[in-house]
C-alpha cells in the first residue's frame, strides 16, 4: 500500500548504506540499486525459507511487526536501524510481550556499546551486516530452530511425567478383590 513506501524506502537506505560500506559497490547509487535488487528479488527471504522448517514473514515497520505478536513467533530478526524506533526499542516491546520468543538483531553498527546493549537487553545473537550476514543469519537461524524444538519436547515430557503422576495419589492400598 502507499504507506509502506516510506518503509521500504527506509529499508533500501539502511541496506544500500550497508552494502556500500561492506565495499560491494563503488558508490551508494550502486548499492541502492543492488539493495532494490535483493529487496525485490527476496533473497533473504528465500535463504530462510529453504530452511524446511522456518515460515518466514516479513514486515516493513516495527508497528506491523508489533500488530503480529499474538502470533506468537518463535524467531524473530531485527534490523537496527527502523522507522520510529531502533531495532533495541523493538527487542524489548517484543520482550514485554513474550519472554520466550528469540531475537536476533542484524545491523551495520560495529559500536561496541551497541552490540553489548543488545545482548543486555535480551537479543539471542548480533548479526553485522557484511559478506557473511546472510550465512551468518541462516546459521543463527537453524541453531535457534533447535533450541526452540528441544524447549518444545521438554515442556511436551515435563506435561506428560505430570499427567503420568497425576492419579498416583488416588489409588488406595486395598487388598484383592478375590
Amino acid at each position: 500500500g502507499r504507506g509502506e513506501k516510506p518503509y521500504r524506502d527506509i529499508v533500501l537506505l539502511n541496506a544500500a548504506a550497508a552494502i556500500y560500506v561492506a565495499e560491494k559497490t563503488p558508490d551508494i547509487i550502486e548499492g541502492l540499486k543492488l539493495a532494490t535488487a535483493a529487496l525485490d528479488s527476496g533473497a533473504a527471504k528465500k535463504s530462510l525459507e529453504k530452511l524446511d522448517f522456518a515460515e518466514v514473514t516479513h514486515f516493513l515497520s516495527p508497528e506491523e511487526c508489533m500488530n503480529h505478536l499474538h502470533e506468537n513467533p518463535d524467531i524473530v530478526t531485527i534490523d537496527y536501524l527502523l522507522p520510529g524506533m531502533n531495532g533495541i526499542e523493538l527487542m524489548e516491546k517484543i520482550k514485554n510481550y513474550n519472554q520466550d520468543i528469540q531475537c536476533i538483531v542484524v545491523s551495520g553498527q560495529e559500536k561496541l556499546d551497541v552490540v553489548i546493549e543488545t545482548y543486555q537487553k535480551g537479543a539471542v545473537d548480533y548479526i553485522i551486516k557484511n559478506d557473511n550476514a546472510l550465512v551468518n543469519l541462516e546459521n543463527s537461524v537453524k541453531n535457534l530452530c533447535k533450541t526452540v524444538k528441544l524447549k518444545q519436547e521438554n515442556e511436551t515430557l515435563k506435561d506428560q511425567v505430570i499427567d503420568r503422576n497425576k492419579y498416583t495419589s488416588i489409588l488406595g492400598n486395598s487388598g484383592p478383590v478375590f
